[in-house]
């Protein structure tokens, strides 16, 4: 394998994909990306992403099998690999340690479809309101993982009811700087139906592509409603699965490589020797009780960004 230090190379290489794109961040120094011998695969680690460590990959099963092992062999089995569903089965059909922890959608737009016509009620919340984000959270979307405070999490957006009370509210959260990531969206079950979550997205998705190029966000593959709204804004469904090794939380937040690149230069960088943190020598895990897929009973519920029209989302990512 050979490491990719340039934010421009990783591009060419997986066709500006969008799930490589938000997990490289840049390559700001926090994230390393690689490619196979043959060119064929991507993998791209980032520490303490979205609360996890995560390495997407991208590209053909048999190059992305050995592209992975090498990979986690030098950064450590906390990473959980993510990527389309049927790589990801021929990843955990390879290697024992890995278990299939759940499937979800990730979509994903660079120019913007119908966006709604007429006014749009959401905005950006003051700092005074993140207190009513947190209780609007609790109560609609407790499983969330952004929440106010938490690392890599930006500002927050939200609608008021005529009360003015906050009844609907979303953040962008661990964006790259190509990719805007909408998360945490959530309305007040009593105020659902009336087209406020929609308003939200709406002003979250246009934010996005003004600040970033391109919007993504990750969605329950069985909440169909969400998806409808998403689609008609735009976006693009491509599903997607994650693995992970059972008991393995995040090692650190902190860089994963032993140099750091800057995003802005792009060139310049000085070689140094990767620091090898873990050989996977674990011993073998067995597979979740439940084949794979969907809850495993070794892992703690793990959630995704949005809950549109549901009080709690725990499948696993």
């Amino acid at each position: 394998m050979r490491e990719i230090g340039d934010h421009e190379e990783l591009v060419a290489l997986c066709s500006a994909d969008t799930l490589c794109l938000w997990a490289a961040q840049g390559l700001d120094g926090r994230c390393r990306a690689w490619r196979s011998t043959d060119g064929q695969a991507v993998a791209v680690a980032a520490p303490g992403l979205s609360t996890r460590d995560r390495l997407a990959v991208r590209g053909p099963a048999g190059a992305t099998v050995g592209l992975a092992r090498e990979i986690l062999a030098e950064i450590g089995l906390s990473y959980r690999p993510l990527g389309e569903r049927e790589l990801i089965g021929a990843l955990v059909d390879a290697i024992p340690q890995l278990v299939s922890v759940g499937t979800f959608g990730w979509m994903y737009c660079r120019r913007p479809g119908a966006l709604p016509s007429g006014p749009i009620t959401a905005g950006w919340l003051p700092d005074a309101a993140l207190p009513e984000v947190v209780a609007l959270l609790e109560v609609s979307f407790p499983a969330s993982l952004a929440k106010p405070g938490v690392a890599g999490v930006g500002r927050w957006a939200g609608v008021r009811d005529d009360a003015g009370q906050l009844a609907a509210t979303g953040a962008l959260a661990w964006s790259a700087p190509t990719i805007g990531l909408l998360a945490g969206v959530a309305v007040h079950p009593q105020a659902r139906g009336q087209g406020l979550g929609r308003d939200v997205c709406t002003f979250l998705f246009a934010e996005a592509l003004r600040r970033h190029g391109a919007a993504a966000l990750m969605v329950e593959e069985w909440n169909h409603t969400a998806q409808r709204m998403y689609r008609a804004l735009g976006l693009r469904y491509q599903a997607l699965a994650a693995a992970a090794v059972p008991g393995r939380k995040p090692r650190s937040h902190r860089c994963c490589r032993a140099r750091r690149i800057s995003y802005a230069a792009h060139t310049g960088r000085t070689e140094h020797p990767l620091t090898r943190t873990e050989a996977a020598t674990q011993t073998n895990h067995d597979r979740a009780p439940n084949g794979g897929y969907g809850r495993s009973h070794t892992e703690a519920p793990i959630t995704f960004c949005n809950a549109i029209g549901v009080a709690d989302n725990r499948s696993q990512r």
